[in-house]
């Protein structure tokens, strides 16, 4: 499994000039400059629209239907509408959203997503800043930008501690996802990332 940890563009700039020395136990391999700063660019601009799209169809589903609604939306239309964000990019550009504490059972990492999910809890608790972004080399190719997901407060609603979430959102939640590890977050928390896969040009 190999890494480069881009700290250009300001990216790592929250983490201290050391943010590169908190790599994968891995060998790193570094990516030729094009490629990262295309990663950069390009995961950068699918990860952000897709971060923007989600939170404004999941606030959208709070003010209509309330948390247990947003639970019912992210169940049925979250994964559709993140994929339709990407439909118009060049061919072998996949996204995902992934965490070590997993609701849908199909949002579960991979390898390669684990070893980025320990690299940013790591640097999180070494530093207590979370990094913006991380490019992985992941093979001949492909090549993965990772974008992470923070708690937001309005989040806490249906992934706030169990004892505080509403009746409704426990049971739906109970429903949909009896072996569910997404609860517990506060504000700020890291809840997870946005892995956008790219091509290798």
């Amino acid at each position: 499994m190999r890494m480069l940890i881009t700290a250009g563009m300001g990216l790592l700039a929250a983490c201290g000039s050391d943010a590169g020395s908190r790599d994968t136990p891995d060998t790193a391999r570094l990516l030729a400059a094009e490629d990262s700063a295309y990663a950069v660019e390009q995961g950068g601009a699918i990860a952000g629209a897709i971060a923007t799209g989600l939170v404004q169809r999941l606030q959208a589903e709070l003010a209509t239907g309330g948390a247990a609604g947003a639970v019912d939306f992210c169940a049925r239309t979250a994964l559709t509408l993140t994929d339709s964000l990407v439909a118009d990019q060049p061919a072998g550009t996949a996204v995902r959203r992934t965490s070590t504490r997993i609701r849908n059972p199909s949002n579960a990492p991979d390898d390669l997503e684990s070893v980025a999910l320990a690299w940013f809890d790591s640097v999180h608790a070494a530093t207590g800043a979370i990094p913006q972004s991380l490019v992985q080399d992941a093979g001949p190719e492909e090549v993965r930008f990772y974008r992470p997901l923070v708690v937001q407060p309005f989040c806490t609603q249906c992934h706030g501690p169990v004892d505080e979430l509403a009746p409704g959102v426990q049971a739906i939640l109970e429903q949909r996802y009896p072996d569910d590890h997404a609860t517990g977050y506060r504000d700020g928390d890291l809840r997870g990332v946005i892995r956008v896969s790219l091509p290798r040009r």
